[in-house]
């Protein structure tokens, strides 16, 4: 495994990027880039714990990517029912449309605090995957315990409020964990008492990405078929020139259009992050499979801004 001073300076030198560079995109990359450098440097007697190290740090970039993801679900949902709103006004009775704006601002409202909620949860696992990364060290302090403990303490309000949400998430059911042998006995015991409720957490990010991505499909069918309609064939079909930029604009149409199929990509995603997980705890989280779990991180992130531009 990579030594964890270079774990360090890596870490260094992204943080000396202007703070304007230290985009979304740089960050997974700089750990895509850590993490080619870790399976350069790798060795079969190598210590295990450096496993969680690992797992923490392609949890920050989890993180990163599925605040995209939820940035842009909460874009394109605004964006599908102004769409709705703008359409549907005409046939509105003027003595009705003020309780339909404020209806739908409402459940506007409600969705955004999902979504943000759903932000908050991922932050709060990444706290704990972070702890978990302190305690493998061989001078694993106190303190990293009860990093550990706060931050799951601080997912159970969360975990709850997504449930109960409109997302309606259903959760996948996860196995008892089977943890293992460790020489850090802090890090032993802190597994056996807290992996599994971790995993369902995992599961539930799991649930709510499946649901987001339908909901991001959805929306933005509706957002594609007004641009297509109003912005690529109503201006072909009339006579007048068409505009300088519908060529531009039917470029990315298509190519939106093309990136909306794979929007479950964040699902998929939080389902590779809950299998590693899980291999972490085993103690079989190997070097292929830090790599596979970047690659569903960064395709996840790709998906995402392709969907934005």
């Amino acid at each position: 495994m990579l030594h964890p001073r270079l774990q360090a300076d890596a870490r260094e030198v992204f943080m000396t990027l202007p703070r304007s560079q230290r985009t979304v995109r740089a960050t997974v990359h700089a750990f895509n880039v850590l993490g080619c450098l870790t399976l350069v440097a790798a060795t079969g007697c190598a210590a295990r714990t450096s496993q969680f190290h690992d797992f923490a740090t392609a949890g920050v970039a989890y993180v990163k990517a599925s605040e995209a993801v939820l940035d842009e679900a909460g874009s394109a949902t605004i964006r599908a029912d102004t769409a709705v709103m703008i359409t549907a006004r005409p046939n509105t009775p003027e003595a009705e449309r003020g309780a339909r704006i404020r209806e739908s601002n409402t459940l506007l409202k409600q969705r955004m605090v999902v979504l943000r909620d759903i932000r908050r949860h991922g932050r709060q696992l990444q706290r704990y995957f972070e702890a978990l990364a302190s305690i493998a060290d061989s001078k694993a302090p106190e303190s990293a315990a009860k990093a550990a403990e706060s931050a799951f303490e601080g997912l159970a309000g969360l975990s709850a409020a997504i449930k109960n949400s409109s997302l309606k998430p259903v959760v996948p059911t996860v196995t008892t964990l089977t943890v293992g042998a460790f020489k850090a006995r802090i890090l032993e015991d802190e597994l056996r008492r807290r992996a599994d409720a971790i995993a369902a957490e995992l599961a539930l990010q799991e649930a709510a990405f499946a649901v987001i991505g339908d909901q991001l499909k959805t929306d933005l069918g509706v957002q594609l078929n007004t641009i297509e309609t109003q912005q690529i064939i109503t201006p072909y079909r009339s006579a007048a020139d068409l505009p300088k930029d519908w060529g531009a604009t039917r470029e990315q149409f298509l190519k939106t259009l093309t990136a909306s199929a794979s929007a479950d990509a964040a699902g998929q995603a939080a389902r590779a992050l809950r299998e590693a997980f899980e291999a972490v705890v085993a103690n079989r989280f190997d070097q292929m499979a830090f790599a596979s779990l970047l690659a569903d991180i960064t395709e996840m992130l790709t998906i995402a801004e392709q969907i934005s531009r």
